[in-house]
């Protein structure tokens, strides 16, 4: 046995000794070890992923895949689901009709609240000119509008009359409209049979995806003349359903009427929401803020808001609904998410994170898997925890951060997700963060700088504080074939000195 220096390996997931001359196992006893003397190999986090962190409960919960038709092959998929580890209730705000006021009333409010929601869309808005004289949203300005941290949602009731040029799914026999209703459609021709329905709702699912470059996993069923499931048999419903992971809704009767039949819902599909809209006074408020009251309540219960941009009455109200369950949200009490992610996700939003390193785990930073953007981040210690130091003051950039890329293809098939950190300032201080979403490598992101998105966070003081901001995540089919897609993610600044640490992204 040798007396001198061994080597320490990796062999299967165990750490042995080896005799560096004859490559023999030699016993390993380890005293107290001086860390400035110990030197070690570089070690990898490899190609690991985790959704939901619990390893040890024995229990199945929903699945990010449609549902069938046929509940008997759905066994696979159950026995294969995501483990359960939900506690936290969530609520759902959802939107449709991708009109002007979606692009020009709702998105800024989303994004100034920092909150993902869904909007529900048709093929007016996918073949639309921009902000058309029809007053509907273009593809472009509903790519942005996902890319800001909505999922696009199938709105049935918003259609429009193709051609075969325009599309392969357009249906021989297209005459829409209901009673002079442009974009309604009428139940008794159009489900007239399962296959013309079917065949209906995969077409505009699939022109939403191909001209806006959305991923289209939850569908808006609409009551009266458009897509009502109720008026269907069960196993049209489920036919219809098994297109896309969640769909939803009815409507409960007020938000006043402090009935909590809405909430803790058990499975994606036929959800109720309760209707924003009409808010308009202050007892509307106070009815609603009861709802959001009744949801955190629950043990992982879920909840849906939904309301017409277009047809919002008051938007202070609105606002004061909103900016309550943000509350909430700020002090950990209630998630809010995307209609699929709320409705599919079986874990507290916070424990999807897929960042394997979501703080310093190495003496320098070039051990990590992170890379810089611009200057190269400093690692530091501050009390028991690590941090990234980033900013102007590491080089020659005029910024620094931090980047990982790629992020797309481990986030399908969730339509949102949510970046997130903990920042503060040096002492005595303030600084600024940018997080910023760049996925223009991607085929369905125009290459055009409109669509790098910068969430930025400014004044921020010399004690932590979270930041967190939602984004869109393109349609399933982007990238390198090789799977090195070209989305980038970066935390960064254009100050003098920000300190980062516990970053997470995470499917909402």
């Amino acid at each position: 046995m040798t007396d001198g220096p061994i080597r320490l390996v990796n062999e299967d997931g165990r750490i042995v000794g080896k005799d560096p001359e004859t490559g023999e196992t030699v016993p390993i006893e380890l005293g107290s070890v001086d860390a400035a003397d110990a030197l070690t190999d570089e070690l990898r986090v490899g190609r690991t992923q985790a959704f939901g962190r619990d390893r040890e409960a024995f229990a199945a919960g929903r699945i990010p895949a449609a549902r069938w038709a046929s509940w008997s092959m759905q066994i696979g998929q159950s026995v294969a689901s995501f483990p359960v580890n939900k506690t936290t209730p969530v609520l759902i705000l959802h939107s449709e009709g991708g009109r002007a006021a979606e692009y020009e009333e709702t998105l800024p409010r989303m994004r100034e609240r920092q909150i993902p929601w869904e909007f529900g869309i048709g093929d007016s808005t996918a073949f639309a000119d921009d902000l058309d004289a029809s007053g509907h949203v273009g593809p472009d300005q509903a790519r942005e509008i996902m890319l800001h941290g909505a999922e696009v949602g199938l709105y049935t009731g918003e259609v429009e009359e193709l051609s075969p040029e325009q599309s392969p799914w357009t249906l021989a026999d297209e005459q829409w409209g209901v009673d002079d209703t442009p974009g309604g459609l009428d139940p008794d021709r159009d489900g007239a049979t399962i296959e013309r329905l079917v065949r209906l709702l995969q077409g505009q699912k699939r022109h939403i995806e191909t001209q806006v470059g959305a991923n289209v996993s939850f569908m808006t069923a609409r009551d009266g003349t458009a897509i009502n499931t109720g008026e269907l048999d069960m196993a049209k419903a489920y036919a219809i359903r098994s297109l896309f992971q969640a769909s939803g809704h009815g409507f409960q009767p007020s938000i006043g009427n402090g009935s909590g039949s809405g909430l803790n819902v058990v499975h994606p599909h036929g959800v109720s929401s309760y209707h924003l809209e009409q808010a308009a006074n202050e007892g509307d408020v106070e009815g609603a803020r009861a709802v959001v009251d009744q949801l955190a309540a629950t043990d992982g219960g879920r909840g849906l808001f939904f309301f017409h941009s277009h047809a919002v009455e008051d938007w202070d109200s609105w606002e004061a609904i909103v900016d309550y369950a943000v509350r909430l949200r700020d002090r950990g009490e209630l998630d809010i998410a995307s209609a699929t992610g709320g409705l599919v996700l079986p874990w507290d939003l916070r424990e999807g994170n897929v960042l394997m390193e979501p703080d310093p785990r190495f003496q320098s930073f070039s051990d990590s898997i992170w890379s810089a953007f611009g200057n190269t981040p400093d690692v530091r210690t501050i009390g028991a925890g690590d941090y990234w130091a980033v900013g102007a003051d590491f080089g020659g950039e005029a910024f620094g951060g931090l980047r990982v890329r790629g992020l797309s293809a481990r986030l399908q098939p969730f339509p949102t997700f949510m970046a997130a950190a903990d920042v503060r300032a040096p002492d005595g201080a303030t600084t600024d963060l940018t997080v910023r979403y760049d996925p223009r490598g991607l085929e369905t992101v125009p290459d055009d700088e409109r669509w790098r998105i910068d969430a930025e966070f400014a004044g921020i003081g010399d004690g932590w504080e979270r930041v967190r901001t939602p984004f869109g995540v393109p349609r399933a089919d982007v990238g390198d074939p090789n799977g090195n897609t070209l989305d980038n993610l970066a935390f960064w600044s254009d100050s003098g000195e920000a300190h980062v640490t516990n970053l997470a992204v995470y499917p909402c």
